[in-house]
């Protein structure tokens, strides 16, 4: 069976980290709106994979949905990963980078009371820097983990997808983004976040700045790429920052506190609203130095709010530049 056979003629959506979370409601929104959708999970383990994939099927029985397996942390996993989606797929219509890991050792409580005197808390509470404290490790390929997860294993997928990205219809590529990437998380000079102290929030900033850049080289292409932040949602990922049951004990007061920070958006269904909301624009209409975020007021609605990226074109081309020799480097290591 060729790749054109697998798609049916309708649209391809492949999310990575599809089997919990963001992913996982952000592709059953998807098959929701999108009836003719062939819809490809992404994913480290085959086992959560299958199960997320049956869960799918249970509402929707008649719902194309391919696995791919995927970890974005290794570059080798990402190369045997695409040739399994050229045998799958002709074209892809939406790319989700949505794969993403943040290792906390604890949270900075001297940071906390000190950003009280200073007043500036709700800078704080909005991003996340200086409130936690990360930890980050080297993978078996010599990157910072963090990094690879987040960053550039999404990268390396996208270089080696583009021959089925764009063309004759639009393709988007849609990356998880933060309000923790903010200019102080980030060093230009050290893209990996090797000396750096938040290396999450520095991998949100290569994030936008990748973005803004393939823009620049590949809407020629018909390729497109933008970014969105889900918020606070509770998932697993926060879990790793405070044990559960702690945050259903602060939930009421997070209700509270979306009368100042309108990303508490706590589940996942609000949090992927300009995630889905993307999949449904002209690409061609969206400017490419915008954040989409999904934002919730007190009184719970949902809406998708453009934020403006605090980088520049310039700056953007540069990281671009540095991400391509780190991909180049790789694809001549393992040319075999």
């Amino acid at each position: 069976m060729t790749a054109t056979d697998q798609t049916g003629g309708g649209k391809v959506a492949l999310i990575t980290g599809a089997n919990a979370g963001i992913g996982l409601t952000l592709a059953e929104r998807l098959l929701t709106i999108h009836s003719d959708l062939h819809l490809c999970l992404a994913c480290r383990n085959r086992h959560r994979a299958e199960t997320a994939r049956d869960a799918l099927l249970l509402s929707r029985p008649k719902a194309q949905i391919s696995i791919v397996i995927l970890d974005t942390s290794n570059v080798q996993s990402v190369l045997s990963a695409v040739m399994d989606i050229k045998k799958l797929f002709s074209r892809i219509d939406y790319l989700y980078l949505n794969a993403g890991k943040m290792c906390v050792k604890h949270i900075n409580f001297y940071n906390l009371f000190n950003s009280i005197l200073k007043k500036n808390t709700l800078f704080l509470f909005n991003t996340g820097h200086g409130l936690l404290v990360h930890s980050d490790e080297q993978t078996s390929e010599g990157l910072m983990s963090t990094f690879a997860t987040n960053v550039f294993g999404h990268f390396v997928m996208v270089k080696e997808l583009e021959d089925i990205l764009g063309g004759s219809q639009p393709s988007q590529i849609i990356w998880t983004s933060s309000v923790a990437g903010v200019r102080s998380a980030f060093d230009p000079r050290d893209i990996q976040a090797k000396n750096g102290m938040d290396p999450y929030g520095s991998t949100k900033c290569v994030i936008e700045t990748t973005s803004m850049a393939l823009n620049e080289t590949q809407n020629k292409k018909n390729i497109y790429s933008h970014t969105t932040c889900p918020g606070l949602v509770l998932t697993n990922m926060t879990n790793g920052i405070l044990a559960s049951w702690i945050w259903w004990f602060i939930l009421p007061f997070m209700y509270m506190f979306r009368l100042l920070l309108d990303h508490l958006n706590i589940d996942t269904y609000r949090g992927s609203e300009s995630l889905v909301w993307l999949s449904q624009q002209e690409p061609t209409s969206l400017k490419t130095n915008i954040r989409y975020q999904s934002s919730t007021d007190v009184w719970g609605r949902t809406t998708v709010q453009p934020v403006q990226v605090n980088f520049s074109l310039e700056e953007s081309l540069k990281v671009y530049e540095e991400m391509e020799m780190l991909y180049k480097g790789f694809k001549e290591k393992y040319k075999s």
